[in-house]
């Protein structure tokens, strides 16, 4: 069967205990992942987060979730967490997430910088962030009590001009 992949925001109110449990499910194939609870708060819990999904053939195979309103770095939309079954990466997946949340604040008329924090050695996630734009910033050990992250950073314009390079998204609003 040929893969068809989508990818769809994900409300609070769109939550069920089944769309839950394969969150959970792909949660739990990092080798560092977020409890239960910690994904409870992030997707069932808190308005202040926008989560999106991947699926192929209605089963989730990967998810990301951002912060339009943190605080770091002087404000950005933050990326708190993206992740991909390991038997999907590389595949574009990733991409894909990043792209449809990067659509979504476009269309939302957001232009603050999007960031996030990667681990050093995740060789192939540094990739694909630095191909969207995303540059190394900081060691996160200069801002928190940890020398395995760097925190990466895009303005607003990079990630604008990298996602519609890419030719996946069509009609993007233009502010």
């Amino acid at each position: 069967m040929k893969d068809e992949f989508v990818v769809c925001k994900v409300s609070k109110d769109d939550m069920t205990a089944s769309l839950f449990q394969q969150i959970v499910h792909v949660e739990n194939s990092v080798s560092d992942p977020y409890s239960v609870e910690q994904l409870k708060e992030l997707w069932c819990e808190n308005n202040h987060f926008d989560g999106f999904v991947c699926t192929n053939h209605h089963k989730v195979i990967g998810h990301v979730i951002f912060n339009p309103h943190s605080r770091r770095r002087n404000g950005s939309v933050y990326v708190i967490n993206l992740v991909v079954l390991p038997e999907y990466r590389r595949q574009g997946i990733g991409q894909r997430l990043l792209e449809a949340g990067c659509e979504y604040y476009l269309k939302q008329g957001c232009t603050l910088p999007f960031s996030l924090s990667v681990d050093k050695d995740n060789i192939p996630a540094i990739t694909l962030y630095k191909k969207l734009g995303f540059q190394e910033q900081i060691p996160i050990n200069e801002v928190e009590e940890d020398n395995t992250q760097y925190i990466m950073e895009s303005t607003f314009d990079e990630v604008y001009h990298n996602i519609l390079s890419t030719q996946r998204i069509k009609n993007v609003k233009n502010n």
